[in-house]
């Protein structure tokens, strides 16, 4: 039980991290109407600041991932949180729509960082048998984000959509005192590029990322426009469209509870052709290097 505890502790923060992640990389969908007033552009080009975020997360994670692998992960968070801190700073200031635009490309930098250090920091502090529960926790920040995060977001930046973004910095700041406090030291071997882009030979994995990958892109391609879409139904009110994302963000999170609970339950080997251990690329041991924590 002490030592469920002491995990617990130690997940907090890299969940906080992600639900600052999860809110920064949403929240613009729900304020696309404000932006473009303020910017003075179209929805349509303010719809691209969620386009440039996404293509700048998708590219510099698995780079930054692999540049800072050799990092200490408490000081690889720590620096990715003020990136992320700096760019959504940044956004709430920009002047004008191309300093925003390079504001949120500067933020999914961070974003992305955040994604790669918080996700191998759970994997190496948590036993085997309560690792999907660990990494499903974590990732609960990003939908408990989408669950309510972002509705109440959408709601701050109602008033005004600069200070949803100085609330996003905030949780930034917070979730890089609860990784200084609650986070010991954690080292892990250095991984390149390469061996982070070796399981796509792989069928199944390969398989696994584009299902995924359609998984997502049939949800946000909608998502990034849900506002102007949803704008009939709404009347055009920020608190209807607050209960449809809390609808879409509730169901995220009774679904990510679930799956890391079957994750554990019902581990890869189980259906593998060859039965258990899995293949090593797939085994435990490369889902969790060697850690040393305190």
């Amino acid at each position: 039980m002490r030592d469920q505890k002491r995990l617990l502790r130690q997940l907090i923060p890299l969940s906080m991290a992600l639900f600052a992640v999860g809110t920064d990389g949403f929240i613009i969908a729900g304020l696309l109407p404000q932006i473009a007033a303020d910017l003075d552009v179209s929805v349509a080009v303010a719809g691209q600041l969620v386009t440039a975020f996404a293509l700048a997360f998708a590219v510099s994670a698995p780079i930054l991932g692999a540049l800072t692998s050799g990092m200490d992960r408490r000081a690889a968070l720590l620096l990715a949180l003020a990136i992320f801190v700096v760019g959504n700073a940044a956004t709430a200031m920009g002047p004008n729509y191309e300093i925003v635009i390079i504001a949120r490309v500067v933020t999914a930098m961070g974003a992305g960082l955040i994604g790669a250090a918080a996700f191998s920091a759970a994997a190496a502090i948590a036993p085997e048998q309560r690792r999907g529960r660990a990494l499903a926790f974590v990732m609960g920040g990003l939908t408990l984000a989408i669950a309510f995060g972002l509705p109440a977001g959408t709601l701050i930046g109602g008033a005004d959509w600069r200070l949803t973004l100085w609330a996003v910095a905030a949780l930034g700041v917070v979730a890089a005192a609860g990784v200084t406090v609650a986070l010991g030291p954690i080292s892990l071997p250095a991984v390149t590029l390469r061996d982070r882009l070796a399981p796509l030979r792989e069928i199944r994995v390969f398989g696994m990322l584009a299902v995924t990958v359609l998984t997502l892109a049939g949800t946000h391609v909608l998502y990034t426009y849900i506002s102007p879409a949803v704008a009939g139904a709404t009347g055009g009110s920020a608190t209807s469209l607050t209960v449809v994302l809390l609808a879409w963000g509730v169901g995220n999170m009774v679904g990510n509870m679930a799956a890391g609970r079957l994750a554990d339950r019902f581990p890869l080997g189980r259906w593998s052709r060859g039965g258990w251990p899995p293949p090593p690329s797939c085994s435990g041991s490369a889902l969790r290097p060697p850690a040393t924590s305190r």
